[in-house]
């Protein structure tokens, strides 16, 4: 007696069974004489043997369909079947019986035309492949074949096999099938050729891939169409000129479900640039999911937070059963302005301090971008667009203090920082840059690769959908001037013209970029170099026009009353104590280097010009106080209206007028909750930060977004700080915000 188990077995397998016996194709051969072995593929001949997919199935069963009546010439109006008259007919599956799909034939123009011979090269009667070669349907673009009812039939799509006329004559042609859902076209070159090389009497099949005419693959007699799932598939010819030939075609349903694609969307579909996108997917019956772009393999519903580089579109595709279904999403970058600073200069711009004294967060900015090139430039970043880091990789300039201050000064603001510079280079000479932007001819080559490197890096800005506008200039040069013709090629006035050479190159700059310069115009901020020269020393020695050269600089500043003093010029006084040399800074890295400035000048240098390209005047909390005359100290309320001085320092308040006592506030004028704190942006000890809190108790349990700052002509800036409502909840936030201060 058979156990339960063994009665399931048999159940699966006879339902298993009457699967396979349900219709699988539906096969048209078009044959002017059905009735002679010599065109027709009829009952006892098989077909189609070598094409992987296709069913071979009796002759009688492929609804041999005649395009004309016996003995009659000319083109036909309508399909005639053996069997049936009219224009439409009802199709017959493999199985012999009526499938439920439909047939007709639309032509625009003068009507099908159909053509056969009464011979066949190869005779393949003993296969059918034969007689199915032998009628051929000519298609152009403004004929059909339609079929209707596909979408019942094959509720899980289907694959369409059409064979090609093998010709007598040298000719390109094509196929083109849609089914109102994807339209699909394939080329073929018809040479005359013996189709059964061995003469074995089977076809040799050999199929096309080809989408364009240009890459039409000869010889091909048979293209593989699909997967569709549209209910009405029209089959025609891709030009008016040159009609397509076509001896028949199967039609292939599949037994499983195929791949769907529920949902593939991207949000927001317009971003600005280093704005990140979401991606979400809903695939069903898939066995496998991938989307390109880099993100490789995902799960069946998901979805990615992508920050696209500029306009990107991304193919999801969907596999099941050796079938790929893709689908298609787009998001379109909407340019938007970005501020940008320029950096030149000899060693100290290029660096030559450690990048292992910085800590992780001044190795890598992503809040700032970055363009670099020159000599000591890895080749991984040279020349490309990539977050601020080290330019020279083990060793770092004056760009790490400038885009650490930058930062912190202008959070959530979008910038860029374009770099070139080059060691042992002078003003005079390497960096000469002539009388205009087309007397290029009496450049200095510094020069020439200053400019290349700026046009370089915003044109890259551009192509990822920014709009560079440069705002200022840092520059660090001197000491190779300073040697004044000493060990040197330049003259031996490079010190005295220091000055007239620094005015003229400040000018030049502004005139090289004025169509990318912002409103208040290119602000030029030059950093004094040399400030160690021990007596007897290396710097003293090598370097007679050393001070020259930091005077020259210090007279460029717009308050100077120098003669040479240049508008919208800030210079940064350097000093042996505050910016020290390798050589006062002993712990084993070019200890000798009287030269070269340390880590922490460095840092503290570019720091002073970031401050400089934003016209902050950086206090300390001591000198603040000193110069208000403050009584209390940091906790103490000078003026009784309730902030210390400690806060007034951090808001920007006068401690010593009570009615000036800036506070914290929300705005509700906004969709989110946001929270506006006051700030003095010269404050160099402090900066503020926000806590959100919905019960007092847990504190940032949702982080505050920082949102770029407020900045009003009087110079009183403002963070802003937004909770986002959420998506589709119109109910008020609710909750607590509070300003801490923090150390920089």
């Amino acid at each position: 007696m058979s156990s339960p188990y063994y009665r399931l077995l048999n159940l699966l397998g006879l339902t298993a069974l009457l699967s396979l016996a349900q219709a699988q194709s539906v096969s048209v051969n078009f044959s002017p004489l059905p009735t002679s072995d010599a065109e027709a593929v009829n009952a006892g001949e098989v077909s189609v043997i070598g094409i992987p997919g296709t069913e071979t199935i009796d002759g009688s069963k492929w609804n041999n369909v005649r395009l004309r009546p016996t003995a009659t010439s000319g083109s036909p109006t309508n399909f005639i079947t053996a069997t049936q008259g009219g224009n439409r007919i009802d199709l017959i599956s493999s199985l012999g019986s009526d499938s439920g799909i439909n047939m007709t034939s639309v032509s625009s123009s003068t009507g099908l035309f159909a053509n056969y011979g009464n011979t066949s090269n190869p005779n393949s009667a003993t296969t059918g492949d034969g007689g199915l070669m032998q009628g051929i349907l000519l298609l152009d673009s403004t004929e059909s074949v339609r079929l209707d009812g596909l979408a019942t039939w094959a509720p899980n799509g289907y694959r369409v096999y059409a064979f090609f006329d093998i010709g007598n004559a040298t000719r390109t042609y094509g196929l083109t099938m849609a089914d109102g859902v994807r339209s699909q076209t394939f080329w073929t070159a018809d040479t005359p050729i013996d189709a059964d090389a061995n003469n074995d009497g089977v076809i040799d099949w050999l199929a096309t891939s080809a989408t364009t005419a240009e890459t039409a693959v000869a010889n091909a007699n048979h293209a593989i169409f699909g997967i569709f799932t549209g209910d009405v598939l029209t089959i025609s010819g891709t030009s008016a000129a040159n009609r397509s030939a076509l001896s028949g075609f199967q039609i292939v349903r599949n037994t499983v479900p195929i791949a769907s694609v529920t949902s593939f969307t991207v949000t927001p579909a317009v971003f600005t640039p280093g704005q990140s996108v979401t991606l979400s997917w809903n695939v069903q019956n898939a066995d496998s999911i991938s989307i390109d772009q880099g993100i490789g393999t995902v799960g069946a519903v998901g979805s990615r937070v992508v920050t696209p580089a500029n306009s990107t579109k991304w193919t999801l595709s969907a596999i099941r059963s050796g079938t790929t279904l893709t689908a298609d999403v787009a998001a379109s970058v909407i340019p938007a302005e970005i501020d940008v600073y320029l950096l030149g200069g000899q060693s100290n711009m290029l660096g030559t301090a450690l990048s292992t004294s910085l800590t992780p967060a001044q190795l890598s900015m992503p809040e700032i971008l970055f363009y670099v090139s020159g000599r000591e430039v890895p080749t991984a970043i040279a020349g490309k667009v990539v977050t601020l880091q080290p330019a020279n990789g083990s060793t770092f300039g004056l760009e790490i203090g400038i885009g650490e201050r930058l930062r912190s000064l202008r959070p959530g603001r979008p910038m860029a920082l374009i770099k070139f510079a080059d060691g042992g280079t002078s003003l005079e000479i390497g960096w000469k840059p002539g009388t205009s932007s087309t007397n290029n001819s009496n450049w200095g080559p510094q020069y020439k690769s200053f400019v290349a490197t700026v046009n370089g890096g915003l044109a890259a800005l551009e192509a990822a959908g920014w709009v560079p506008v440069i705002r200022g200039m840092c520059w660090q040069q001197g000491e190779q001037d300073a040697k004044d013709g000493l060990d040197a090629d330049e003259s031996t006035t490079s010190a005295d013209d220091y000055g007239a050479n620094l005015s003229a190159f400040i000018g030049r700059v502004r005139q090289q970029f004025a169509n990318h310069a912002g409103p208040g115009g290119i602000r030029f901020v030059t950093g004094q170099v040399l400030p160690f020269a021990p007596s007897g020393g290396d710097v003293a020695t090598r370097f007679p026009g050393r001070a020259l050269v930091r005077q020259a600089i210090l007279n460029a500043d717009e308050g100077s009353g120098a003669s040479l003093s240049v508008a919208n010029t800030e210079a940064i006084p350097t000093n042996q104590t505050d910016h020290p040399s390798h050589e006062q800074v002993v712990d084993g890295y070019r200890d000798d280097d009287e030269v070269h400035q340390s880590a922490t000048a460095l840092i503290a240098i570019g720091r002073s010009m970031a401050y400089a390209l934003l016209k902050l005047d950086p206090q300390s909390y001591t000198s603040w106080a000193a110069g208000r005359g403050l009584v209390g100290g940091r906790n103490f309320d000078d003026d009784g209206d309730g902030l210390s001085n400690v806060q007034e320092y951090l808001f920007g308040g006068n401690p010593k007028l009570r009615s000036d006592a800036p506070r914290p506030r929300i705005d509700t004028n906004t969709s989110a909750a946001r929270y506006v704190v006051p700030w003095n942006r010269e404050a160099t000890e402090l900066i503020p930060s926000a806590e959100f809190s919905p019960d007092l108790v847990n504190w940032s349990s949702q982080t505050p977004v920082a949102m770029p700052i407020s900045e009003l002509p009087d110079g009183t800036s403002f963070l802003n700080y937004e909770i986002p409502r959420q998506i589709g909840n119109p109910a008020p936030i609710k909750g607590f915000f509070r300003t801490r201060h923090v150390s920089r």
